[in-house]
């Protein structure tokens, strides 16, 4: 490619950028540096959220643009490629969380409620669970509800913007939400029996 054309595709979205990579027109090693240049932040941000140490943030970075690099000749330049990052992304933190997870004694109540879908229905959650429990918990989900819940209680997302982007429909994201909060609450009512067996032997 010219030294002169070089130049121009950084500022292409990402629809035609992947148009010129899948042509041959630009290589994995010039699209890589412009990917992370606009990703990078974001998902940095998205894992400070998550409660994850800077350390451990900016390797989780580095592994999806690892993971990005590896594999990005099976995303499709009709596609959209911000979900396909954040799934990678979302993987290796639920991935991470499984590494990290340590036994803690969780504290004893009467009971959970369960919240509805709204953003503070996580922060309900979290006032009764530590963050490391919770997290916990997130990571036992499946990926299709562990990716729903940080998209809508880290990202903070309407629900139409979840459904534009997985490519549902707004009442099956509602569905689902759902679903994925009574999955999360039986995993946490199910690590206080463990933790009250322990506490008893």
């Amino acid at each position: 490619m010219p030294d002169g054309a070089k130049v121009t595709f950084a500022s292409d979205p990402d629809e035609e950028l992947f148009r010129q990579f899948h042509s041959g027109a630009i290589s994995t090693d010039e699209l890589l540096p412009v990917l992370v240049h606009r990703y990078e932040p974001m998902l940095y941000s998205l894992a400070r959220r998550y409660h994850v140490s800077p350390d451990d943030a900016a390797d989780l970075v580095a592994q999806t643009f690892v993971h990005a690099y590896r594999y990005i000749n099976t995303h499709r330049p009709e596609r959209s490629f911000t979900p396909w990052l954040r799934a990678v992304f979302h993987n290796l933190l639920m991935n991470h969380s499984r590494r990290q997870r340590r036994s803690e004694e969780y504290q004893i109540v009467d009971d959970i409620e369960l919240p509805d879908d709204r953003p503070s229905a996580l922060d309900a959650l979290l006032e009764q669970e530590s963050v490391d429990h919770v997290r916990n918990a997130l990571s036992e989900l499946p990926l299709k509800y562990t990716q729903l819940l940080l998209l809508r209680y880290v990202e903070d997302k309407p629900l139409s913007a979840i459904a534009e982007e997985l490519g549902i429909s707004v009442s099956t994201v509602h569905y689902r939400l759902n679903s994925a909060l009574q999955h999360l609450k039986t995993i946490l009512l199910r690590g206080r029996g463990r933790a009250s067996e322990n506490t008893s032997a």
